[in-house]
């Protein structure tokens, strides 16, 4: 079997899971860039609450998501990743209306754990 660097854009499923990561990665990058900016500009706290929101956003990818992925490997994955899509949509809108840090930090888990959800599911989908 011949081997190539383009020979995954030949499968459909893979063009389409591709182009949907690569729009859901830039939307986690300016989401976790704005996270940041609001933290310290807007609310003008200290590097203390913007470690924590750092820790914070990566504690589910360690406590939850090794325990997500046994129960989301039985499931219909792309019906997982879309209800998953929708709920950040809401928990990033929550973001919006945090009016402190420890509510901001919640919402900031919960997105952490929808993420570490669906990086389950994604993970998993066959891609051929």
């Amino acid at each position: 079997m011949k081997a190539g660097i383009f020979k995954p854009v030949r499968f459909r499923t893979f063009r389409s899971l591709f182009g949907a990561q690569l729009f859901s990665d830039l939307g986690n990058w300016l989401d976790f860039i704005a996270l940041q900016v609001s933290v310290a500009y807007n609310w003008g706290l200290n590097e203390t609450a913007i470690a924590a929101v750092i820790i914070v956003l990566g504690l589910p990818w360690v406590i939850i998501g090794p325990f997500a992925s046994v129960f989301v490997d039985r499931l219909p994955k792309k019906q997982i990743m879309v209800i998953c899509l929708f709920l950040r949509i809401l928990i990033v809108a929550g973001l919006f209306f945090a009016p402190d840090l420890y509510t901001l930090l919640i919402f900031v888990f919960l997105r952490g754990t929808v993420a570490a959800i669906y990086d389950s599911a994604r993970q998993s989908i066959p891609l051929y």
